[in-house]
């Protein structure tokens, strides 16, 4: 999470970015957006079926989208620096 809210403090005015809650509880999910002093929006999905329809196979995931709404790559499992400049990269064109 710090390496993303980082990221979308870099490079927000460029890349929308946007979390997904799953099956966590409401008060603990804004904590730890808080905690971590998240700065784009986040969607609560608390029984997974957002996560289910995108193909999450287990959170953590990360999910990299073109500005036409295709998706271009993903990261299962925890994000690393590489792989997030990797990621941005991929969409930046």
């Amino acid at each position: 999470m710090p390496l993303l809210a980082a990221a979308a403090r870099k490079h927000g005015a460029k890349i929308q970015f946007l979390g997904v809650d799953v099956l966590d509880g409401r008060n603990g999910a804004i904590g730890f957006l808080r905690t971590y002093g998240v700065p784009y929006p986040s969607l609560f999905d608390p029984a997974g079926d957002l996560a289910n329809a995108i193909g999450l196979l287990g959170p953590p995931g990360t999910f990299f989208y073109a500005a036409d709404g295709s998706l271009v790559t993903t990261v299962p499992g925890q994000l690393t620096s590489t792989s997030l400049e990797q990621g941005l990269a991929s969409i930046s064109g």
